[in-house]
């Protein structure tokens, strides 16, 4: 019966795992080792030399059988080098043949050394072959458990690679309905004046809205940050103006009404090297993880400070507390404090695991202390402090308010979009504008619409069917060079994707959901180059 075609290069990688390699300067001794290896099944191969048997290590070894008289060699160091090099999971079984006296002396010597990188075993000689075949047994049958250790790690390493590819991906698809969602809420805004209960319906769906979307964006960042592919924006600033911003912010949301908050800021500036943008969500996180666990009316305090060379930022507050058993796992994906059924507490235990994974990006530290349930919890951040650099004076003035432009309103602008509720309610939106607005729906029809109308402006999605957003790019640009403005409107929002949306011919990479005042203020920027 044929095997299949993997089968048999299975079954010989197995016996090279298996296989027992000898050492000896005496070739009968090899030999008859062999024979008797060979009577109880157990494959095995002579090496004539230390320099071949480092040469067979790495491709696959059950176990080894030295002759002490092998260790007195000059190519020892490259043994110990060999062993030096084993996975985390390996621990090569060295059974080592010895004869006593002065020569034993010497080989105990040398296997002490051996012992911090495997597992050695001393056999004196004469040996019994029943003595033999079971210390190479119980070697082998060592091996082939941390054989299994491998194999659990590997499937595990496996199902985390799978795990964050989901999530990216989820989070990815969960981008774009979305996106619809939220270009649904903009146009009912600009509608005709409503009735109470209709205004009080928009801002649930709206406050909702962004609530799914930082759900989204964690998702994301704990698909990127365990994959490491987050890279870091880094200033020199004011640690103290985060913060500070911060919880301004949250303040002005009403986030903390129903709470006693008070803030204490260091007098003097905290200048390190930090990204703004992850900084202020590593503050949001704990700051709204406090707000959800302490009761309506408990104090939470945030604390910014300096020790030594750190900045610290304490944030204490007087909720449900901490179970000692689940403190050393906090920060772990996915650990939550037990759930109740009403699920009132919310979140998918992922926050605090972004949190983490962000300060250690930051070359700080985070922990948290607790004296237990209903006493309170404290999350400590340390960051180290760097020399502080003159500031840059901007004398940029903020468009985060501006509505679009009187200017735009005999603009014209192609959206590429397969989504149709997206392409419809996006060109609803910008036709409320003033935009003359034309429409397709994959790559193909996109590339050619933009070629024979030639707006100023394009929307284009990058994942289209027919042709992708960036060969559109690439197709339109060689034509119409830069007399059309290229914007990239997806749900990729890695750093690659920006840099791979600009390598193809965009102007602009904007990421799902986008707030309307971000893409009015791109679009004037669009207006004024075009201008």
């Amino acid at each position: 019966m044929s095997l299949p075609a993997g089968s048999s290069e299975a079954q010989s990688q197995e016996a090279l795992q298996d296989r027992i390699l000898i050492l000896s300067p005496t070739g009968r001794d090899a030999s008859l080792i062999e024979e008797v290896l060979s009577t109880v099944g157990m494959q095995s191969e002579t090496c004539p030399d230390m320099a071949s048997l480092c040469q067979k290590l790495p491709v696959g070894a059950g176990a080894l059988l030295l002759a002490e008289e092998a260790l007195a060699t000059p190519d020892i160091e490259s043994f110990h080098s060999c062993l030096a090099h084993q996975e985390p999971w390996s621990d090569l079984p060295v059974l080592v043949l010895t004869s006593g006296g002065y020569a034993s002396r010497i080989s105990l010597d040398t296997t002490g050394l051996l012992q911090a990188s495997c597992n050695v075993t001393l056999l004196e000689r004469p040996l019994r072959q029943e003595t033999l075949i079971s210390a190479a047994q119980a070697a082998l049958r060592a091996r082939r458990r941390q054989y299994q250790t491998r194999d659990l790690l590997n499937q595990l390493t496996d199902s985390v690679r799978q795990r964050d590819e989901f999530l990216a991906m989820l989070g990815h698809e969960l981008r774009n309905p979305l996106f619809t969602i939220r270009t649904a809420i903009e146009l009912l805004d600009q509608a005709a004046p409503s009735d109470r209960q209709t205004a009080h319906t928009h801002a649930i769906i709206e406050r909702q809205t962004q609530h799914l979307s930082h759900l989204i964006d964690d998702l994301l960042d704990v698909a990127r940050i365990t994959q490491g592919k987050i890279s870091l924006k880094l200033d020199s600033l004011d640690l103290n103006t985060v913060a500070r911003n911060c919880l301004q912010a949250m303040e002005v949301s009403g986030a903390t009404q129903n709470h006693r908050v008070s803030a204490l800021f260091s007098p003097q500036p905290l200048m390190i090297e930090g990204d703004t943008v992850r900084l202020e969500q590593i503050f949001n996180n704990l700051l709204t993880n406090a707000l959800k666990y302490t009761p309506s009316g408990g104090a939470i305090e945030f604390l910014v400070t300096r020790e030594d060379n750190e900045a610290v930022v304490r944030v204490r507050d007087t909720g449900i507390g901490i179970d000692p058993e689940l403190q050393p796992y906090i920060f772990d994906l996915f650990t939550q404090a037990k759930r109740s059924l009403d699920r009132s507490q919310g979140g998918l235990g992922i926050g605090l695991t972004v949190t983490h994974g962000l300060v250690q990006m930051h070359q700080g530290r985070i922990g948290v202390q607790s004296k237990g349930l209903g006493k309170g919890s404290t999350f400590e951040v340390r960051l180290p402090l760097s020399v502080p650099l003159t500031p840059t004076i901007s004398t940029a003035t903020s468009t985060d308010n501006a509505e679009p432009s009187e200017s735009k309103s005999k603009r014209r602008i192609v959206v590429v979009e397969d989504n149709e509720d997206a392409r419809v309610l996006m060109s609803f939106l910008l036709e409320h504008h003033g935009f003359e607005v034309q429409v397709a729906g994959d790559g193909l029809e996109g590339a050619e619409l933009l070629l024979s109308a030639r707006p100023e402006i394009a929307l284009v999605d990058i994942g289209l069917p027919g042709m992708n957003g960036y060969e559109v790019a690439r197709k339109v640009r060689a034509t119409l060079g830069t007399a059309i403005f290229l914007i990239a409107l997806t749900g990729y929002g890695q750093a690659e994707d920006q840099a791979r949306a600009l390598e193809s011919g965009f102007d602009k990479h904007l990421t799902k959901p986008i707030e309307p005042q971000t893409l009015y203020r791109v679009l004037d920027e669009a207006i004024i180059n075009q201008a």
